[in-house]
């Protein structure tokens, strides 16, 4: 049995209102195969019987942080931060449930693995309304620096990261209800990723989830994050139809044949990025994956897509596929 006054995982839960869940998310952990943990509960003000479900429970590892007051979930995360004990940090949400060897699986890669500061996992959906589904999320820290040019590459409570990163960079009421997604854009330059490719954690989604509500906004400071990305890529602000550009070439639909020339300037920018978050070959070997599929996707062929053949990624395709770009060009020969 583990000494609560030296855990080395800290469990962190913030809840509020949540006696319809509370007791399996709490339970998930307990009964997890590696015990050598504290499980911070974190309560927020709640104003149904969710607190006296969390008392019910009588483990020592449990440690319950109850203030009456009602702060808002980025507070008590922080709360959290800096009241563990552990060496290693796990999130953990008031309706999710952790698999039984998720902390021995996250505790024996953080320890194998130094350079990693922080490690997620797969995870399932499930709950109203949705049909159950395997996130896989990126694996290899190179993947997920990739991946957030497009959107959140880690499951939030699916995280277990470095105590002293966690408290050195809290994270920010402002950047509400993404303030994972905004979080790790700040740690990617201070720390390396991994997500372990087994499902370790059952999401579950219902009306009241964070991420079931607040959709408007969410899309806004998604969009509002995946520029800050973009332009840590490119080492420079980007305007908005700059912005726009790149986000049509990552999804592979590339915009009216007419702006080709500002993408191709762009993605020559692009290619010659030096000293850029992903090791050059990988970052370069990834802009060609996506301009071949980009290339492929093109609905109307025209004049006006040769000018991609002026591109370094063109250079980079093998010979038949910059054959059958030109000729699929060629034969459409207009500039409409």
């Amino acid at each position: 049995m583990p000494t609560n006054s030296s855990p080395l995982v800290s469990v962190v839960l913030p809840f509020y209102n949540a006696e319809a869940f509370v007791s399996d998310a709490i339970s998930s952990i307990l009964n997890q195969s590696y015990t050598e943990f504290e499980l911070i509960l974190l309560n927020d003000g709640s104003t149904d019987t969710s607190l006296e479900r969390v008392q019910a429970f009588t483990d020592s590892r449990i440690r319950l942080i109850n203030d009456s007051a009602n702060r808002g979930l980025v507070y008590r995360l922080n709360q959290g931060m800096v009241e563990a004990r552990g060496k290693y940090i796990a999130r953990m949400d008031a309706d999710d449930i952790s698999e039984p060897e998720r902390l021995r699986e996250q505790v024996t890669f953080l320890q194998a693995n130094p350079q990693i500061g922080m490690v997620g996992t797969w995870f399932r959906i499930f709950g109203d309304d949705v049909s159950s589904s395997v996130i896989k999320t990126p694996i290899l820290h190179d993947d997920i620096l990739f991946f957030m040019l497009k959107g959140n590459p880690m499951g939030h409570p699916t995280i277990m990261a470095r105590r002293e990163l966690m408290v050195a960079y809290p994270y920010r009421q402002s950047d509400y209800p993404l303030e994972d997604y905004y979080l790790w854009t700040r740690l990617a330059r201070r720390t390396r990723f991994a997500n372990l490719d087994k499902v370790l954690l059952q999401y579950r989604v219902h009306a009241a989830s964070i991420s079931t509500g607040h959709k408007q906004e969410q899309e806004i400071r998604n969009n509002q994050i995946r520029q800050l990305v973009w332009e840590w890529f490119m080492q420079r602000p980007l305007h908005a139809v700059e912005f726009e550009l790149l986000s049509s070439f990552y999804r592979g639909d590339l915009p009216d044949s007419r702006v080709v020339e500002h993408l191709r300037k762009l993605l020559n920018e692009l290619y010659c990025i030096p000293n850029g978050p992903i090791e050059g070959d990988v970052w370069r070997r990834k802009l060609l994956q996506k301009f071949t599929r980009a290339l492929r996707h093109i609905t109307h062929y025209n004049l006006h897509w040769l000018q991609f053949c002026r591109t370094h990624l063109f250079f980079r395709l093998p010979v038949y596929e910059q054959i059958h770009f030109v000729g699929k060009c060629l034969l459409n020969k207009t500039y409409a």
